[in-house]
């Protein structure tokens, strides 16, 4: 594909391009000038926006006048008191359930088994269990073929060397069952055009089919899994362990092993082939964690060495800040005693992940264990004074995404304590509550005193809906203390200006106007090809902060095997920045399908 597109490229260089990819490979994408950027979930903004939508055309459309139902301001408030992770499949996906009333429970497994029992009906809206096995073997066939279309007219796969006495290809209604894994479901292909037209299969090109979301095929191939004789020595493999990259294969065992499939050899093999920096099969286990039930025997040795990572200060802060997230989503009942052992660290650092961490963790479930809500609240508010202004930024950021009545009160004080920044952060932060934080935000841009005006004009800013502009535009014309004044002309210069933060186009290392500065003052020439790659990795390891950081932004995109060892030269000899910019940049360059050794192997070799 990526071949495909750099010759497409190559004929219409004026095109822009926007492709999706795995979270953990993305293979050349990166070579050809994109830009890898994380989806943004939604914010509670936009859950609530997308509820109310929800709940309204429900009413309009689907709810019945004379049947009595739920109340939709009830549901509303359950659904938005439910603040952990999700994406917007997961919010549509808990929304549906709540409104038609067959919701399972609350984790996303629920959610999605709710909206397959829902779908997979007749014309007389009656279920039809086989329809669900097909679905299920074509998951099944998906994830060990990786292969996710299938030919309408015979669906074939690509069965894995593993599944001894299959055939290579063969017809998903021929296969022959192996003889440990029983591979003896069927497809029946009369079931297919009634999968199309409940629209849990799609058309693809050249008379293919589809089902309609990786999430959904790695949920349907993990219950399938869940029932497979011998899966555990499959999925322990080389062929599906050695290199992680596909996320649906990923995701499918973990639906098993959520569904109660112990997986024992899977688990094992996963975190033995483990490894430094990037530790991406621990990471792994880490997203199943969600998934599992909490007394998973597999549990434990995860999350104790996540914890390890996270208390270990020498690691990269965003290194760190990956573990606290893995184990603030998990479930853990000792999320509250590491979150307060963090919040009193020496080490400012720590003291921010505690802040972060809280308000990942806290939720409905959570908040009705008073006694451990009120200690968590407690100590993130007790950070409000700390001497770090990036632990006072995080806990403001913390207490308004636990979000409850103590936890809003605290941020909206922090507008009154004689500290500028902490006003500045509190303010941005009122910005991330629709509900509490706007009224206040408000109020607090009419209220006498006028330094806490001024910070109000920060989170105006990052509200940045039609209304916070209009009253920011009302406070440059009308209000009479310039410092307040000065303030909201600012955030309505910043909010014209094009986002910053957006990815610009790098230019050739002999056209880079900050290499060519170093090159004069080393009095070297850049020349194309290798030396100037050279030269870059000569300002990577002897350069000031700002060219380490620059070569960095380079390598990020452009990067291969020959820069790895100058990179981490340069993370084991700093902290701070340019140890979190080496981790990213490693990162990103094991995610393009450049292999990154661990860091004793390549010291090893510069010994």
């Amino acid at each position: 594909i990526c071949d495909y597109l750099r010759q497409l490229k190559e004929h219409y260089p004026a095109m822009r391009l926007v492709a999706t990819a795995s979270l953990e490979y993305y293979d050349g994408l990166a070579q050809l000038g994109c830009v890898p950027l994380a989806m943004a979930g939604w914010d509670r903004a936009e859950r609530t926006a997308f509820i109310q939508r929800w709940s309204q055309m429900w009413k309009e459309t689907v709810q019945n006048p004379n049947q009595p139902s739920d109340d939709p301001d009830l549901l509303n408030a359950w659904l938005l008191g439910d603040t952990a992770p999700a994406t917007p499949l997961e919010v549509t996906l808990k929304t549906w359930a709540a409104y038609a009333g067959d919701q399972l429970g609350a984790k996303i497994t629920h959610a999605i088994e709710a909206y397959l029992r829902r779908m997979v009906f007749d014309k007389d809206l009656q279920p039809v269990p086989e329809a669900r096995q097909t679905l299920e073997q074509i998951a099944l066939r998906t994830i060990m073929s990786a292969t996710p279309a299938f030919n309408r007219e015979s669906p074939k796969v690509a069965v894995p060397k593993t599944l001894e006495g299959a055939t290579e290809e063969a017809s998903v209604t021929q296969i022959e069952p192996a003889p440990a894994l029983k591979l003896d479901g069927k497809i029946n292909d009369a079931h297919l055009p009634l999968l199309l037209e409940n629209g849990l299969l799609l058309s693809q090109a050249n008379g293919k089919l589809k089902l309609n979301h990786p999430l959904i095929c790695a949920y349907l191939a993990g219950c399938a899994l869940n029932e497979l004789v011998g899966i555990d020595a499959l999925a322990a493999s080389d062929e599906w362990t050695a290199i992680p990259g596909w996320d649906t294969r990923a995701c499918a065992l973990g639906f098993a092993v959520a569904l109660g499939s112990p997986l024992t050899r899977v688990v094992e093999k996963y975190l033995k082939a483990d490894k430094a920096p990037l530790h991406r099969h621990l990471f792994t286990l880490g997203r199943w964690l969600a998934l599992a039930e909490g007394n998973a025997p597999w549990r434990a040795e995860v999350l104790r060495r996540l914890a390890g990572i996270l208390q270990d200060v020498k690691q990269p802060f965003g290194l760190r800040a990956r573990c606290i997230a893995a184990i603030a989503v998990s479930g853990a009942p000792g999320v509250p005693t590491l979150l307060h052992q963090l919040s009193i660290s020496l080490y400012p650092e720590q003291r921010q992940l505690a802040a972060l961490g809280a308000g990942l963790y806290f939720d409905d479930r959570v908040a009705a264990d008073k006694a451990s809500a009120d200690r968590i609240i407690a100590d993130v508010t007790e950070l409000l004074s700390d001497s770090n202004i990036n632990v006072q930024r995080a806990a403001c950021l913390g207490l308004a995404a636990i979000g409850n009545r103590p936890a809003l009160e605290a941020v909206a004080d922090a507008l009154f304590i004689n500290n500028d920044e902490l006003r500045k952060a509190a303010a941005e932060a009122l910005a991330n509550h629709p509900e509490e934080g706007y009224p206040t935000l408000r109020e607090g841009a009419a209220i006498e005193d006028i330094l806490v005006r001024r910070a109000v004009m920060y989170g105006l800013k990052r509200v940045g809906e039609s209304w916070a502009i209009e009253l920011l535009e009302k406070i440059q014309l009308e209000e009479e203390e310039w410092l307040v004044k000065n303030a909201a002309n600012h955030a309505l210069e910043l909010l014209a200006r094009p986002n910053p933060y957006l990815p610009k186009p790098l230019p050739p290392l002999t056209e880079t106007p900050w290499l060519i500065a170093y090159a004069g003052e080393t009095g070297i020439g850049v020349s194309p090809g290798r030396p100037a790659t050279e030269l870059l990795l000569r300002a990577l390891r002897e350069g000031n902060a700002d060219q380490t950081l620059a070569a960095l932004d380079y390598l990020r995109q452009y990067g291969d095997e020959l820069a790895i060892p100058s990179i981490y030269q340069v993370m084991l000899n700093n902290q701070g920045e340019i140890q979190d910019a080496c981790f990213n940049t490693l990162w990103h360059m094991a995610a393009a399908g450049i292999p990154v050794p661990t860091p004793e192997s390549v010291l090893a070799s510069l010994a």
